[in-house]
């Protein structure tokens, strides 16, 4: 059989096009895509029409290409999707809300605690870090940061329960800490 020209499968696949249509429609479940997926499985099937080897199964060669476009399709949508939640777990980590200005209770406080908790809220939350620099200087990932300073603040914030009573959750109240850490306004 004589091979099929690029006008005559333009020709078919505009005939066909509506049942075309509707099959990528069902899959995803979006007109809209459904129209981008069908352009991008038309453009790829007028510029490889020489590779269609049997002019007769023309339709089941262009559907192997429209599953393949709905294949990378759905790809793209995924990475895309696991892009922006990576972002907004950075946002989310980087947007906290850090705590009030600190008192003498949080400088003393903060010194008691592990280490890596002490250098996660002396540079990131008390200083003018980014969560994601000071990943990098640690050589840990952004969310493993953000992890490690949430546990940081929930520690700091279990040792000032413990040190100040209510001033850890109202906000230290201009308190005259003492040598014992014991805060005045908690009494």
């Amino acid at each position: 059989m004589d091979a099929l020209t690029q006008t005559a499968l333009a020709a078919a696949l505009g005939a066909e096009r509506q049942r075309f249509l509707q099959f990528v429609t069902r899959h995803t479940g979006d007109p809209e895509a459904a129209e981008e997926v069908l352009h991008d499985a038309i453009t790829q099937a007028l510029a490889r029409v020489e590779q269609l080897n049997d002019p007769t199964r023309w339709q089941a060669w262009f559907f192997r290409i429209v599953r393949n476009t709905l294949i990378d399709r759905a790809r793209r949508v995924r990475r895309e999707r696991d892009r922006t939640a990576a972002l907004d777990t950075d946002t989310l980590i980087d947007d906290q809300p850090a705590p009030r200005a600190p008192c003498t209770c949080v400088l003393r406080v903060t010194e008691r605690l592990k280490p890596e908790y002490r250098d996660a809220l002396n540079a990131v939350t008390l200083g003018t870090t980014s969560v994601k620099d000071w990943a990098d200087t640690q050589g840990i990932s952004a969310n493993n940061a953000g992890v490690r300073i949430h546990r940081a603040r929930a520690a700091l914030k279990s040792a000032l329960v413990e040190t100040c009573g209510r001033c850890a959750d109202d906000g230290c109240r201009d308190c005259d800490c003492g040598p014992d850490l014991a805060c005045q306004a908690a009494s």
